[in-house]
């Protein structure tokens, strides 16, 4: 095949947990493509030596090129060009922000730049990163309620900066490409993961990672009483593949395996781990306690509005339309906490 019958993809995000799994799934498919990637700094050793070393030769077909969410221009021309493009990049905090703004405004403004870029250029199928967390909302949903993408997060007034920032994006994907004439139009798609867990390519600041961790470490007084749908980062790599490859029906895609108990991690983390001498958290938080450290700590009163709710999703229209099998939650948990002390995230104890 001639290269310019090849189709072209850029992926943004590629340096991120999910955007190098994303990046390594679209290089070793079997459908032929041409893989431009952003980055910040092309030159940044630091950021693009981790991938490289992860992705061995293949990284050599990857073409990088700058390009920033704050920066339109830098859009216009890695998008152009394109057949499609994958966006996973977006600011996602291990610690809430002093404002909002600084997460919400290049999250928005970043994806509205994607999709002007998009239009400018006549791509055919845009893929954008969502989350559950646009999905759900602890405020209308009651324990037992089962979500599906016809659900949208409503409570803008109790949610953090997160929530708010991937809801207010993939709003805007919908509403841009609802409005577009017809001689511009195309497709988009938005797969809304769980909370994603998995091994890592790249080590980097992310908030899986930093829960795990301090789980494995023993760093919490408690685990929470809450119920969070989970997913490995490997299976919505490929969700993003197949959003492409398959041509599944423009939309949202909820991509979870399952709901579990947030003891759950602790649990799974300490039957595995625990003959290596880790002591991971294991036990429930106390409610009162709960209650206490909402009046200091912000996180901790946005957990109290999920408190003892089981709020499950509904993955049915992944596994209808991209053909999904889903990983068991509880080996992508284990397979997270061995790439944690492998990355440096953990101190090895098994040595």
């Amino acid at each position: 095949m001639e290269s310019e019958d090849i189709p072209r993809v850029l992926i943004t995000g590629v340096t991120g947990f999910l955007g190098s799994w994303v990046l390594k799934t679209f290089l070793e498919c079997d459908t032929e493509f041409q893989i431009r990637a952003t980055v910040r700094d092309p030159t940044n050793e630091a950021k693009i030596g981790p991938l490289r070393e992860s992705l061995g030769e293949k990284f050599d077909n990857v073409e990088l090129v700058q390009a920033d969410l704050t920066d339109a221009a830098s859009l216009e021309q890695a998008i152009e060009g394109c057949d499609y493009v994958v966006h996973t990049a977006s600011p996602f905090p291990a610690k809430p922000p002093k404002r909002e703004e600084e997460i919400i405004k290049p999250a928005v403004e970043g994806t509205k730049a994607v999709l002007e870029a998009c239009r400018n250029h006549n791509v055919k199928r845009l893929v954008v990163t969502s989350s559950i967390v646009a999905i759900i909302d602890y405020k209308r949903d009651m324990n037992g309620t089962v979500c599906t993408e016809e659900d949208w997060l409503e409570d803008f007034k109790s949610s953090t900066a997160y929530p708010k920032s991937k809801t207010l994006a993939e709003k805007a994907v919908w509403e841009f490409t609802e409005s577009l004439p017809e001689e511009v139009k195309f497709d988009a798609v938005t797969i809304n993961p769980g909370f994603i867990l998995g091994p890592i390519l790249v080590k980097s600041p992310f908030s899986s990672a930093d829960v795990l961790s301090k789980i494995m470490r023993g760093k919490y007084p408690g685990l929470p009483n809450i119920y969070v749908p989970m997913v490995d980062v490997r299976d919505v790599a490929e969700a993003h593949l197949r959003a492409i490859t398959l041509n599944p029906p423009a939309g949202r895609y909820l991509v979870t395996e399952s709901t579990y108990q947030f003891t759950f991690l602790g649990q799974t983390l300490a039957d595995e781990f625990g003959q290596y001498g880790y002591k991971p958290n294991r036990k429930m938080l106390k409610y009162c306690f709960a209650k206490f450290g909402s009046f200091f700590i912000s996180e901790v009163k946005t957990i109290l509005s999920q408190w003892g709710k089981n709020v499950s999703t509904s993955n049915a229209k992944a596994i209808e339309h991209l053909n999904m099998e889903f990983r068991d939650t509880k080996q992508t948990v284990i397979d997270m906490g061995y790439s944690l002390i492998d990355q440096g995230y953990v101190p090895d104890k098994r040595k």
